[in-house]
Parts: structure tokens; sequence; C-alpha cells
């Protein structure tokens, strides 16, 4: 069961329950099968220059993993997820589950959104913490 508190994501596909878990695990491999940072990768999803195939990677990798299992695995491979989430979700759910993970990878506060406006404003970034 998906634990929003750690913003992990609920997603039923094919009448099947699964969670989308954001994890330091996960997000390593997310950058080393896009060849991209987390952070440039959320500045292009903000500014809306992300692929599909970018969004079904992301989500794939976050698919049923635990952060503390030996050997992560997903019950479906990355083209039959694409495939599940265009039919049963469409494109913009897709994104949409995209954005709030790297969300929940940027740490709280923060949003894709965020990111893109600090690179056009550094002055602007959100203090962390209490102030």
């Amino acid at each position: 069961m998906a634990n929003g508190a750690r913003g992990e994501i609920a997603l039923i596909l094919g009448g099947e329950r699964h969670a989308l878990i954001p994890s330091f695990r996960n997000l390593a491999e997310i950058e080393d099968r896009l060849d991209e940072g987390l952070i440039p990768l959320a500045r292009r999803l903000a500014e809306g220059r992300i692929r599909a195939e970018e969004a079904a990677t992301i989500l794939w990798c976050c698919l049923g993993r635990e952060e503390d299992g030996d050997q992560p695995s997903a019950p479906m491979d990355e083209a039959q997820l694409a495939s599940a989430l265009l039919a049963e979700h469409g494109l913009v759910r897709m994104l949409e589950m995209a954005s709030v993970l790297l969300a929940a990878f940027l740490g709280e506060g923060d949003t894709a959104e965020d990111v893109a406006a600090e690179k056009k404003s550094p002055a602007r970034r959100k203090p962390r913490g209490g102030g």
C-alpha cells in the first residue's frame, strides 16, 4: 500500500494495486537510465519538454520498489507499463504522476515548477527548514 506521507503514489492497473515509490535507489536508476540528473530532468518536466517515454521510465523505475529489498523488481516491463498507463490513465495523468515523484525526490516544498522558477531567478529559492 502506498504511503502518501513518503511521497508514494497508489496506482491501479488492470485492477491490481501497485505503489510508485520515490526512493534513493529508484532515483539513481532513473538518472542512470535517462542519463540525466534530477534537477535538469525536473526542469524539463516543468517546462513541458519531457517525452512520454521518459515519463514511463520514471514511473517504471519507481513501480513496486521497496527501499530495503535485495532485488527490486517491477511486476511488468517498461513497455507494458507505458501501454497500460496510456490505456487506463492517459498521457496527462502519466506526466502528473512523474511530476509528483520528481517533486518527492526534490524534497518537501519543492516541485518541478519551483526548480524551473529557480533556473530563471535563483534569488527566489525557497529557504529550507524553519524559515
